[in-house]
């Protein structure tokens, strides 16, 4: 459950989506069911019966642990939220995470390590960290623009980047996603299948499922929403019919989300699903960014040498913090050099 603040809805609608969940598809008694919640949106009842309903993993959505940042996001809940959410968490959960937002206006390096620091005394199972997107036509594109003050420069944006892998990292967290952090056999189950370029449903205004090879993306205003479902259900679920991904867009989509895990990609897998000549594209792109950006490794788990040659590279993966912190920048690199009219 993502999107929006779904702790404001109540346990007996989200009993009625998972009961319709459960006697559709069957949910395994060892799935991974996810909730986020934002502080002050759910008290200890309410937790305690969405937890009773099988909701096993909470992501909380604080954000900073400094109320003057909260208030200029313009966030709902304060540091007294935060502290009353963090006590429910420990009393009743055995999963939970705690998501960060860096770069935000006014933000400075001692203002953010203080947040990371009270992150780690918090002590979740998990820590997710995304830096803030102005994008245009929200709020924060019209009041802001990247790289300018109110806003941290892109320098003190990657020093905060940096700050918070050597900050979690040694405090025990497994830096295993661009943006995610995890305590051992904590990741998030969910957002690995995203990384992993596998298939899923997804139900819900705005909502992407990747099924068969296609993606669906449902309508993202209320009305066109529902429009689109009173369609669907006077067509008896009838599917709108969509053309699977092309060859070049799986493997963009492989490269793009698969780099951003620690655990890189197989070349092995590479060179089956796309060939040797687009591999051998993606190694020689790759070997120009340098190994401060860019890791390969053997079968046995050890640094290839270069002298060996492309066919001795079973892994790559990039580094962190500076390959992770520029993976935007070297994905578009290989995309560049790779031919759009593969077969």
């Amino acid at each position: 459950f993502g999107g929006g603040t779904p702790s404001l809805v109540p346990p007996a609608m989200v009993a009625r989506i998972m009961e319709a969940l459960d006697q559709t598809f069957a949910i395994s008694p060892t799935a991974e069911v996810s909730m986020e919640m934002d502080p002050g949106t759910f008290d200890e009842d309410q937790l305690r019966d969405t937890l009773r309903l099988g909701v096993n993993r909470v992501s909380l959505g604080v954000q900073s642990f400094d109320q003057e940042m909260l208030e200029r996001c313009g966030r709902s809940h304060g540091l007294d939220q935060v502290r009353a959410a963090l006590e429910l968490m420990h009393k009743h959960s055995n999963n939970w995470s705690l998501d960060l937002i860096s770069s935000l206006p006014y933000q400075t390096l001692d203002g953010w390590e203080h947040s990371l620091r009270s992150a780690v005394e918090a002590n979740p199972h998990h820590v997710s960290i995304y830096d803030l997107q102005v994008e245009p036509g929200t709020k924060f594109g019209r009041l802001y623009r990247p790289g300018d003050a109110p806003l941290p420069s892109d320098d003190i944006s990657a020093e905060m980047y940096s700050m918070g892998s050597a900050i979690l990292t040694a405090a025990g967290y497994d830096h295993y996603e661009v943006s995610n952090y995890a305590k051992p056999g904590k990741q998030c189950a969910h957002n690995l299948v995203y990384w992993r370029n596998q298939e899923y449903y997804a139900f819900g205004m705005a909502a992407a499922s990747h099924v068969d090879k296609v993606r669906y993306t449902r309508p993202t205003s209320l009305v066109k929403y529902t429009q689109w479902v009173e369609q669907f259900v006077a067509s008896g679920g009838v599917q709108t019919e969509q053309p699977p991904s092309e060859k070049e867009d799986e493997l963009l989509d492989t490269l793009m989300l698969g780099l951003r895990l620690a655990e890189g990609l197989c070349v092995d897998q590479l060179r089956s699903r796309f060939g040797d000549e687009t591999v051998e594209r993606i190694l020689h792109s790759l070997k120009s960014q340098g190994p401060t950006k860019v890791l390969f490794f053997d079968s046995a788990g050890e640094l290839a040498s270069e002298d060996e040659g492309n066919s001795s590279i079973k892994r790559i993966r990039l580094t962190d913090p500076e390959g992770f912190m520029l993976s935007n920048d070297i994905i578009s690199t290989i995309f560049a050099v790779l031919d759009p009219d593969m077969d």
